[in-house]
């Protein structure tokens, strides 16, 4: 079987994901047997959330204080969590750590599958205190080129 990607045009974007009107009635239109979604909060989630599909939903930990964010972040947060957070028991849920399932239930009354990422936590020695632990991903603007002319 030969693999297509599939491109939607953004009609905007901003630091916590784009929006395509495009996507459902892609998605759709493929009638894909199985629908997995990565990232809690991204609009996607709640556009294919009616897929007719099994769907799945990674979040990937997305639950931070108000330190680690900052005061728009964390209101973007607060608010999709407590006036959209029912879309999320729409999905099949797979937690990467115990934390993550502790969360998700206690935050949205949700079950989910414990799947660990595979790297194993005692590669890491990384030490932070409390709140002061930050991982930062960017976007390459190289690659963005490349989708923007593909």
């Amino acid at each position: 079987m030969e693999s297509k990607v599939i491109r939607v045009k953004p009609n905007f974007a901003w630091s916590h994901g784009t929006y395509s009107k495009e996507i459902y009635n892609v998605v759709k239109t493929l009638d894909p047997d199985i629908l997995h979604l990565h990232v809690w909060r991204h609009p996607y989630v709640f556009q294919l959330s009616k897929i007719n599909s099994v769907r799945i939903l990674q979040p990937h930990s997305p639950f931070y204080s108000l330190k680690q964010l900052g005061i728009i972040t964390y209101i973007y947060y607060t608010l999709v969590d407590n006036f959209l957070g029912h879309f999320i028991i729409e999905y099949n849920l797979i937690a990467i750590t115990p934390l993550e399932r502790d969360i998700l239930y206690k935050k949205f009354r949700a079950s989910s599958e414990l799947i660990p990422n595979g790297v194993d936590d005692e590669l890491f020695s990384m030490k932070s205190e409390g709140d002061e632990f930050y991982l930062y991903i960017r976007k390459n603007k190289q690659r963005e080129k490349y989708n923007e002319n593909a």
